[in-house]
């Protein structure tokens, strides 16, 4: 459990990470440019650590109600991989854009 937990929350701080280097970097430019490999690496670490943590929770409940089980990898996976980019995507949104 206390595996699951940890790997979800950085998880969570990688894409956190990932979507603010991408705001920045695409706010200093007219047009937007492909990802920085630093980027990419830290989305890949946030998924296959969000992957690591949602086989854990949903590990613990596959013997005995495997849709819980299902429902809850599901769950986790939507929340740590979409959640952040949606977060951080919003409040640079916010900010007033250039011509």
């Amino acid at each position: 459990m206390q595996t699951a937990i940890l790997a979800i929350v950085l998880s969570c701080g990688f894409h956190i990470a990932a979507a603010v280097l991408t705001a920045r970097h695409d706010a200093s430019r007219r047009e937007p440019a492909k990802p920085l490999r630093r980027v990419r690496r830290l989305r890949t670490a946030g998924w296959v650590l969000s992957l690591v943590g949602a086989m854990n929770l949903g590990g613990m409940y596959w013997q005995s109600q495997p849709w819980l089980a299902t429902a809850i990898a599901i769950a986790v996976l939507l929340v740590t991989n979409g959640l952040p980019s949606l977060v951080v995507a919003a409040v640079y949104q916010s900010s007033p854009q250039r011509a």
